[in-house]
Formats: C-alpha cells, structure tokens, sequence
C-alpha cells in the first residue's frame, strides 16, 4: 500500500507491507495531489503545486522517475488504465495521454469541482465536490450518468 503524506513538511509517499507494517518512505522536493498505480512498481503523481505544473512516474522499487510531463495548466487527479494516464486539467479538461505523456485526447469534461478521475471497463468517474455529484462519462468524454444525493456533500477521490 502506498499512501501520500503531502503534509507541509513531509511531502512523501509512505509504502506499507501487506501487514500494515511500514516498509519505507519515498522523499519528494514536492507535495503531490493524487496518486495513480501504474504497475506492481510504477506509480503516477500529479503535482498541481509545483512552480511547472507536471506528472511523475517514479519506480517505487528503486525510488528512479522518469523525466517529468509538464502540463501548461494545474493537473489534478490521475488514474491509469490499459497503457494511458487519465489527468484532470484545470480550463483543459481530461487528458488521456500515453506514459511519455504524449496526448492522443482532450475530453472536454470541465466544472470548476472536478479534480477526482477513476477510469475502469471503458468508464471515466469523476467527482464534482462543487455540485455535489458523481459523474460517469463514456471514454469520448460523453455523459452517461450523474449521481446526486441530498446527503452526498463534497465528494472527493474515486475509486
């Protein structure tokens, strides 16, 4: 298990053992939003704070990043699935991009609420904590469904 501790001054990643046991800590110089698993190894992150807004894809069994994917505007959530990374951009939308971050789409799904994405059976999830909802999109970036409840305030990471 991999959990991000973006707390001011720890800005890690802490890896646990299946047992709960805390295996090691991976430093970072910046504090990450979201995380994506990629592989057994490979984790995305997305750092919206960073002075050059960027992706990182680090090896978690020997702490190495491949060289950055810097985006023009803040990047959010990310998820991963079948060879593509899936990055909520603010004013751009969703980008689906391969792991050198090269951009083969551009869905035009925006809301100034959305910084979550989830991405399974061909389905991007997202989460609206400014409208209150949950949102399902077909992968050209069409509405399926919105789910909204009276109870269902801010909601936040998917999965």
């Amino acid at each position: 298990m991999i959990f991000v501790d973006l707390y001011v001054r720890n800005k890690r990643l802490i890896i646990l053992n299946e047992d709960g046991t805390h295996d090691r800590n991976i430093n970072l110089t910046k504090k990450p939003f979201d995380i994506a698993v990629i592989d057994n190894n490979k984790i995305g992150l997305s750092f919206p704070w960073s002075k050059r807004n960027r992706i990182r894809i680090i090896d978690i069994t020997n702490n190495k990043s491949e060289p950055d994917i810097f985006l023009k505007n803040k990047c959010y959530g990310i998820s991963y699935d079948k060879g593509r990374l899936f990055v909520v951009v603010k004013t751009e939308g969703i980008l689906i991009m391969d792991l050198s971050g090269n951009i083969s789409a551009c869905l035009p799904i925006e809301s100034i609420g959305i910084f979550y994405v989830h991405v399974k059976n061909d389905r991007i999830y997202c989460s609206d904590e400014c409208n209150d909802t949950v949102q399902c999109y077909d992968m050209e970036g069409g509405s399926i469904w919105t789910f909204n409840d009276s109870n269902l305030e801010s909601p936040r990471s998917i999965s």
